[in-house]
C-alpha cells in the first residue's frame, strides 16, 4: 500500500502531460500564459504543469502551486488532485499529509479516478485520514468503477479487512458517493 502511495505522487503529472504537449514545445506559451493570468482554470493547470516539469519554463515548484491553486479553486479536478501531490510530496509547499487529502477528496467528489485511487490509498493507510477500511473501499470501488486499474487491484488486499456487514456499508457508501458525483 506505501509502494503504492509513493507511485501516486507521479500520475497526476502524466495524466497531464497529454495536455501540456501541444503548449510546452510551441511558441504559444506565452498565449497560454495570457490564458492563465485572465483565469482560464484550464490554461492555468497547464502553465502549472509547465512550471513541475520544466517544459518550456525554468522549473519551479512554488509557482506551479501558484497556478494549481488557482485552478483547483476553480473545482478544476485535476489541478485539485495536482496540489494535493504537492501537498502529499512536499513539492512547492510544505509537506502535508491532511491538506493533500482534503484537495483529493474535491478532486474526488467532482469524479477524478485517479483522486478517487489516492483518497482511497489514504484511507486504507491512515495518511493524511484517519484509518477506516469502509471509506477506502468505497472509494476504491468508485475508481475500479471508472476504470483505474490500480483501484482494481487495490480493491481485493482492502476486502481482506472488512466484515461482511462493513462490505455492505461500503458498497451501500459508494452508491452515495456515486449519486453525488453524478448530480454535479
Amino acid at each position: 500500500m506505501l509502494l503504492m502511495m509513493s507511485r501516486l505522487s507521479f500520475l497526476p503529472l502524466v495524466t497531464c502531460l497529454v495536455f501540456v504537449a501541444s503548449y510546452a514545445f510551441s511558441d504559444e506559451l506565452s498565449e497560454l500564459k495570457e490564458k492563465a493570468a485572465n483565469g482560464n482554470a484550464e490554461a492555468q493547470l497547464l502553465l502549472g504543469y509547465c512550471y513541475t516539469s520544466g517544459q518550456g519554463v525554468i522549473k519551479d515548484p512554488l509557482e506551479a502551486v501558484k497556478w494549481y491553486r488557482k485552478a483547483a479553486d476553480q473545482e478544476n479536478a485535476k489541478a485539485q488532485l495536482l496540489l494535493g501531490s504537492c501537498y502529499a510530496s512536499g513539492q512547492g509547499v510544505a509537506k502535508d499529509l491532511v491538506e493533500a487529502a482534503r484537495w483529493c477528496r474535491k478532486a474526488a467528489v467532482e469524479g477524478d479516478g485517479n483522486a478517487q485511487l489516492f483518497l482511497g490509498t489514504c484511507y486504507a493507510s491512515g495518511r493524511g485520514l484517519i484509518k477506516d477500511y469502509v471509506q477506502s473501499f468505497a472509494w476504491l470501488s468508485l475508481a475500479a468503477a471508472s476504470g483505474n486499474e490500480g483501484a482494481r487491484k487495490s480493491l481485493p488486499g482492502i476486502k481482506l479487512f472488512l466484515t461482511p456487514g462493513q462490505k455492505a456499508e461500503g458498497i451501500k457508501l459508494a452508491r452515495e458517493l456515486e449519486a453525488n458525483i453524478k448530480k454535479k
